[in-house]
């Protein structure tokens, strides 16, 4: 099982989210310790939050979502930006909860915070 993926330049943080996906996809984790750099500078992270996402079976609508929310919008701003209905809106957050296997925003919230700390930190090969 790999430990650590290494891009040494130039490649897109989306490239490398997606390949995350593909990864995490056949081992079933998707909880890595990551750390991207590119151009020797941090990823923003929402690339790989977002391919952890379609990993787990949300598709494009419900990431944009997910992102809104993240970025403060309240849900009626979501639905304005996204042009759904706000009922729409509800409707999704009710499937992302179900495919994150979580309860609330908030616990949406909370999972994908810890993932973004995980990414932040630098990879050991010594912790599992």
């Amino acid at each position: 099982m790999p430990h650590a993926i290494i891009v040494l330049h130039d490649v897109h943080p989306e490239a490398v989210a997606m390949a995350v996906a593909r990864l995490t996809g056949h081992l079933g984790s998707t909880e890595l310790g990551l750390q991207i750099v590119v151009h020797g500078e941090r990823a923003d992270g929402w690339p790989l939050l977002e391919a952890v996402l379609k990993s787990r079976g949300l598709n494009a609508s419900e990431c944009a979502i997910i992102r809104l929310d993240l970025e403060g919008q309240t849900r009626a701003g979501i639905a304005h930006q996204l042009h759904l209905a706000p009922g729409s809106i509800t409707t999704y957050w009710k499937q992302i909860y179900q495919k994150l296997e979580l309860a609330d925003r908030a616990a949406v919230r909370a999972w994908l915070q810890r993932l973004r700390q995980r990414f932040a930190q630098p990879f050991d090969p010594e912790e599992r």
